[in-house]
């Protein structure tokens, strides 16, 4: 972001549009032809927004449901954070009880090699084998001209 003095009756800027947010987009494979994905997912981290003047993250427990698209595809958005301290868990569906299992994504992002203080932080793209139990993450590089709309 640029900082301009307004000595002057009129002064412009021209934005810059910067993504404060990492969007996490999950591929099911492996599962039967008809049959459903049987665990909901969440997201949990340590930071849940960011302050209004110098857009830094803010600490503060953040947990999200992951969102389902279709039948095999599920995405979820994760704000800018401090450090990579991110966990996806797992829920029966319809089950009162805490998670079943997880994945230490934050783990996996900084072994990739993700960076939090890019001023256009990056999107996520992770491959759920669910008959190997197996999970495979790729970052990509943010699109500025493909706009997203959500309505």
């Amino acid at each position: 972001s640029d900082l301009r003095l307004c000595r002057e009756e009129l002064v412009s800027l021209r934005p810059r549009p910067c993504k404060q947010y990492c969007k996490v987009d999950i591929i099911v494979t492996g599962v039967p032809p008809g049959d459903e994905y049987p665990y909901d997912m969440q997201v949990r981290a340590n930071c849940n927004g960011l302050d209004l003047f110098d857009l830094l993250p803010v600490e503060g427990s953040y947990s999200t449901a992951v969102r389902k698209n279709n039948t095999s595809s599920y995405s979820v958005r994760i704000p800018r954070q401090k450090q990579s301290d991110i966990k996806l868990d797992f829920f029966e569906k319809d089950g009162e009880d805490g998670p079943v299992g997880g994945i230490d994504l934050g783990n996996e992002m900084d072994r990739k090699g993700y960076d939090w203080t890019k001023e256009s932080l990056d999107d996520i793209y992770i491959i759920l084998d669910f008959v190997r139990m197996d999970f495979s993450l790729k970052i990509v590089e943010w699109n500025p001209y493909k706009l997203e709309i959500e309505i």
